[in-house]
Parts: structure tokens; C-alpha cells; sequence
């Protein structure tokens, strides 16, 4: 539903969507999911023309993937950061 509503135009709803993700991970200590959740939050930051709110979203996720292990989210984040840093210049 998040992309679905980024694909749409619907910024303001997919970053609500973005944020409750990330907020829900905090509150239930779902540590392997919210690296997920903050590479969402940072893409739609990063399309809302928000580059300094996506690059703090992703560099937390960022954070929370090597904690966790996640080797594969981790490579998605950077990814992500990357693509975000080189459209906002």
C-alpha cells in the first residue's frame, strides 16, 4: 500500500504509512524489521523533496541493519541513500 500510494502521487499518505511502519517497529521492538521500515521512510522523504529526512531515515537504518546482521537490508539501504543523495544534487 505504501508504494502503491508513492506510484500514485499520494506523498502525504505513503508518508504517514512510512512513519506508522517505523513507529510500530519502535513500539513492538521488531529490530529485524525496521531497518525495512526506514529505507521506506527514507524513499518517500527522498520523493517528498526531504533529502536531509531521508538521508537520517536511511543512516538509522543503516545503523539498525549492522546491529542486526542484516547484510541484505543493509546493501538495500545503501543503495537507497545513494540513489536519494544523487537525485537531491
Amino acid at each position: 500500500m505504501l508504494f502503491r500510494s508513492l506510484g500514485t502521487g499520494r506523498i502525504d499518505e505513503a508518508l504517514e504509512r512510512a512513519a506508522s511502519a517505523v513507529t510500530v517497529g519502535r513500539d513492538r521492538g521488531l529490530r529485524w524489521g525496521l531497518p525495512t521500515a526506514l529505507r521506506a521512510l527514507g524513499m518517500v522523504r527522498a520523493a517528498a523533496g526531504d533529502p536531509e529526512g531521508a538521508t537520517e531515515a536511511f543512516e538509522e537504518g543503516v545503523q539498525v541493519a549492522r546491529e542486526t546482521g542484516s547484510a541484505f537490508e543493509l546493501g538495500r539501504l545503501e543503495r537507497s541513500r545513494n540513489e536519494a543523495l544523487v537525485e537531491a544534487s
